[in-house]
């Protein structure tokens, strides 16, 4: 009982840690990451993720967080949308 607790206690606090690295997302909002992708004249990326799944906390800790990524990154805008919410 105590470990299932201590396991969902984590995922929900998982879920309330932001995105690392220095990309800048527009956050669930595609009416203004489509609108901000046509005036910069950039693509657009998008990143599904969910607070449970252990893929995305592993794309966040390990590609996310990469510098190279991050600059790479400026050449598009953005886009995260939270799939727990949608």
């Amino acid at each position: 009982m105590r470990k299932g607790l201590f396991l969902l206690a984590l995922v929900l606090l998982c879920g309330l840690v932001p995105a690392r690295g220095d990309i800048p997302w527009i956050k669930d909002d595609i009416d203004a990451a489509f609108r901000e992708a046509k005036v910069r004249k950039q693509p657009l990326l998008i990143y599904f993720h969910t607070t449970w799944c252990s893929w995305c906390a592993q794309m966040e800790d390990k590609v996310f967080s990469d510098d190279e990524v991050t600059d790479r990154s400026n050449a598009f805008v953005s886009l995260r949308l939270n799939c727990d919410r949608r």
